[in-house]
């Protein structure tokens, strides 16, 4: 599932609503041979050497560039949560049950980011009812989703 939001949104108020969208469809697998002839296009540094969830996430979003940012998933946290949320980890938090409204999994689910750590990671931030935070883990990992910025 692939998440869409306007980047151009600066302060995020929990109390307005953003026009969220959803587009159909899992994070796909992007096969290695594949990832190589598309990593230029798609400022893809590193291809991981078997499924490459993290790269078929981009590939959906149409690149890194439309990817969020550490920043960006700081700011979609600020929805789902009753207190300010840190850019790496806050804890002791009450979840407000907006995510299942954009479609996403309770009460834990990751969002990627559009940083690579290596080959074989990439950033995401995790979150669960009473914590989030900013973490990386193995490209391959399937039940991740992707957010996508559109302009």
């Amino acid at each position: 599932m692939i998440l869409s939001y306007n980047k151009k949104c600066e302060a995020l108020d929990p109390m307005k609503t953003y026009g969220w969208s959803t587009s159909n469809g899992k994070p796909e697998s992007n096969a290695t041979a594949e990832c190589e002839a598309e990593k230029g296009r798609l400022g893809i540094r590193y291809c991981y050497y078997e499924s490459d969830y993290w790269a078929g996430a981009v590939k959906q979003c149409g690149g890194v560039q439309n990817m969020p940012t550490k920043a960006d998933l700081q700011k979609f946290a600020s929805l789902l949560y009753d207190k300010p949320i840190t850019l790496d980890w806050t804890q002791n938090l009450t979840y407000n049950g907006k995510a299942s409204e954009l479609g996403l999994p309770e009460p834990y689910f990751y969002l990627w980011a559009g940083n690579e750590n290596n080959r074989e990671r990439a950033y995401n931030r995790r979150f669960n009812f009473t914590y989030t935070d900013w973490n990386h883990c193995i490209r391959n990992q399937s039940e991740r989703f992707g957010l996508c910025i559109v302009e």
